[in-house]
């Protein structure tokens, strides 16, 4: 089964309680001005002494009132995406907490002046959001249930997906440059229903993130931080995106497919199916002849901004009774996404996953 990162599922609810909602002391934000001012379009200083400790940020406030404002709804208070940069995506490296814009009422950082000038040039190409649910007649979502049972049948039938509880795929990432090939790795964890861990690696850079029942984690070096619930969703979006999780997911409360219509992926004949769940809309091209899903397609990240973006599986290989692509080629906004090309290693189903992996990372050790 075939994974990405920029690209959590048969998981959670999008909206889970917080891992924890709250951070020890953190680092001044905003340059010190009151956050909920700033969303009313008003700059004023907070106080050092009235403050919130907020996902690894100290906020300060003008007023208690303020104080107040922000305890009740910090999703809309606090930095979006848990401080990332809003142009780079929920799952990159933070912005500087004082690179700031106020667009629409949320406070967005950014790790630079050009990222920062691209998102206020086309502020919508950079801002997540969960996808609308597809609308059909009767007849599209009766279709939609026969064209599941073919593409559950393609992929290896109901008995085995319905043992299916661990996948875990190796995958050599290479990168091409003007001075050469950078090599990398992904690996990709799973355990059923609601465990996933994706941890990438190249140069001298190891980062990943995992989606838990009790919470998020951006990890880096065996530990991680606790994801803002926006941040949370997003992940649970991207694991959403995946063919064989959309499989699993097809009998939970909140699972929608339509039939959308017949085409073709390159030369094959594909009937369309627009599956949602967990705020994730996308379009499975599922082969007529032999139920394989052989296509997605969808609005989201996978190159710079939010776009179209089409994934072509194939090189389908039998892995323990399942039919698993070995291939993927990803186009972004009309384009061939070049940069990493995936080179599918190993795929193991049902493999024994030591607890830890999929396990709370502990906190990074403190600086002080």
């Amino acid at each position: 089964m075939a994974w990405h990162i920029t690209a959590a599922l048969v998981l959670i609810p999008a909206l889970m309680a917080a891992a924890g909602d709250t951070a020890p002391a953190g680092k001044l934000v905003l340059g010190g001005l009151d956050p909920v001012a700033l969303v009313q379009g008003t700059e004023m200083k907070g106080s050092p002494g009235t403050f919130v400790d907020h996902f690894g940020y100290r906020y300060l406030f003008a007023s208690a009132q303020n104080k107040d404002a922000f305890l009740k709804n910090p999703g809309r208070h606090a930095v979006q995406n848990g401080g990332a940069c809003a142009k780079m995506g929920p799952l990159s490296g933070k912005g500087s907490p004082d690179r700031f814009v106020v667009h629409d009422g949320r406070i967005f950082l950014f790790a630079s002046d050009s990222c920062r000038d691209r998102f206020k040039a086309e502020p919508e190409r950079y801002i997540d959001r969960a996808d609308p649910v597809p609308e059909g007649t009767e007849e599209q979502i009766a279709r939609a249930g026969a064209l599941l049972d073919k593409a559950v049948e393609g992929a290896g039938g109901a008995a085995r997906l319905e043992r299916l509880r661990t996948y875990q795929a190796a995958i050599a990432l290479e990168w091409k440059r003007a001075s050469g090939t950078v090599s990398g790795s992904r690996r990709v964890t799973i355990a059923f229903p609601d465990r996933y861990r994706e941890d990438e690696s190249w140069s001298d850079s190891a980062y990943g993130w995992l989606l838990l029942p009790e919470g998020g984690f951006l990890t880096s070096g065996g530990a991680g931080e606790p994801a803002d619930a926006a941040v949370r969703d997003y992940m649970a979006r991207e694991v959403a995106r995946e063919p064989l999780v959309l499989l699993k997911s097809r009998r939970l409360p909140g699972f929608k497919a339509v039939a959308a219509g017949a085409g073709k992926v390159g030369g094959t004949a594909v009937s369309w199916l627009d599956v949602s769940i967990h705020g994730a809309t996308t379009r499975l091209g599922i082969d007529e002849a032999t139920g394989r899903i052989v296509q997605t397609s969808y609005t989201g990240r996978a190159g710079a901004g939010i776009a179209p973006v089409v994934r072509d599986y194939s090189d389908f290989r039998r892995v323990d009774g399942m039919m698993i692509p070995f291939s993927v080629v990803t186009t972004f906004d009309g384009k061939p996404l070049e940069n990493p090309t995936l080179i599918y290693q190993s795929v193991t189903l049902d493999g024994a996953i030591p607890a830890a992996d999929l396990a709370a990372p502990p906190a990074p050790a403190s600086k002080g």
